[in-house]
């Protein structure tokens, strides 16, 4: 089995991964901020196109600078979302588009048209991180081939799979990646089934960690590393995944609220916020399920919400710019995990280090 996620890891001075949170938060600010903490920064390039993420990377590697290794290839990670098939309903996506129509009347703004079916770029984005090697590639929302898993891996990638089941896992496990990020319950943002029509399982992030290392070594993967994700605020949090597992653990909500992170006014503000802690898993803004912070919008369109990535995050794109630029936490997507209780106004590195076991 390979060693490059372990080895990776083992120039790490801490366990702490940060998330690549798509969307806004994750900027080269925070990915360089987290990297020279000790910690490993990942890039967001999942609704990215390949262009952009060559942006990103630029901007990456010069506030790195010295710190990039001699071959040019870049000592920080990149998430990127496997493209789900095609297989959302027109019909039911017409009638979401006709729902939203009050909520967009509301905020000034319009529905668009029902797009089209988008991979997000994804093949030209594999190809740019074969052209040019960062140290991790990570997959979400779905199983990339096998052949882009070699490839990569033999540009000297590390790759990473999420998973958020035991089912998934075992069929992650099986194209031999360098490692699994465990995503439980208690996770922000997007739940990585494999399926976009799946439910998630209510499985807390030790207990699923426990049953996947069981079921990993019964089957002859007792190796394969496993992250943790979900549930985490405290270094008392990271070090209970490490116990139940995890050679490592995955952090996002501690760093929406970091001075780095480019997370939106109202969205920081509702993080923070000690009277608003409820979150909730829904289909509402995305097409895919994810967990946020309650708000009016998933009260009033949870119920009506179906899937279709990327159609219904494009439905809703411009509802959310209007709420944005209102400063209307009501409408927009808050994504955070449970423990938005232990947030704070603070640096990315004051976020490693109080984390740090």
């Amino acid at each position: 089995m390979s060693t490059r996620l372990e080895q990776l890891l083992g120039q790490l001075r801490t366990p702490i991964l940060q998330a690549p949170m798509a969307g806004g938060p994750t900027t080269p600010a925070l990915v360089a901020a987290v990297h020279r903490a000790g910690a490993f920064g990942q890039v967001a390039g999942g609704n990215l196109t390949a262009a952009a993420l060559a942006a990103q990377l630029d901007a990456t590697g010069e506030l790195l600078g010295s710190s990039a290794p001699p071959d040019g290839s870049l000592p920080i990670g990149v998430n990127l979302f496997v493209p789900d098939p095609d297989t959302a309903d027109a019909v039911a996506l017409e009638a979401y588009r006709a729902a939203l129509h009050p909520v967009a009347v509301t905020l000034g703004t319009q529905v668009p048209e029902v797009p089209a079916w988008s991979d997000d770029d994804f093949p030209a984005k594999v190809e740019l991180l074969v052209t040019r090697p960062v140290a991790a590639v990570s997959f979400t929302f779905g199983l990339p081939s096998a052949e882009v898993v070699r490839h990569l891996q033999q540009a000297g990638s590390a790759v990473v799979i999420t998973v958020a089941d035991l089912p998934g896992a075992l069929r992650a496990a099986a194209l031999e990646p360098d490692g699994l990020v465990v995503q439980g319950q208690q996770a922000g943002g997007h739940r990585s089934v494999l399926d976009m029509h799946d439910e998630p399982e209510r499985i807390d992030t030790a207990d699923l960690l426990r049953t996947v290392r069981r079921a990993l070594a019964d089957g002859g993967s007792a190796g394969l590393p496993l992250i943790g994700a979900g549930g985490v605020g405290t270094a008392q949090d990271v070090a209970a995944l490490c116990d139940a597992g995890a050679r490592a653990v995955q952090v996002g909500t501690q760093f929406l609220t970091a001075a780095e992170a480019g997370t939106r006014a109202p969205h920081r503000e509702a993080v923070l916020d000690p009277a608003r802690r409820e979150t909730v898993v829904t289909r509402a803004f995305s097409g895919r399920p994810a967990r946020g912070l309650r708000n009016r919008f998933i009260e009033d369109m949870d119920g009506q919400a179906v899937p279709g990535y990327p159609q219904v995050n494009q439905l809703t794109a411009p509802l959310r710019a209007a709420a944005a630029a209102a400063g209307d936490a009501e409408h927009l997507s808050l994504w955070a995990g449970t423990r938005t209780d232990a947030c704070r106004e603070e640096s990315a590195a004051d976020v490693v280090a109080r984390l740090t076991p």
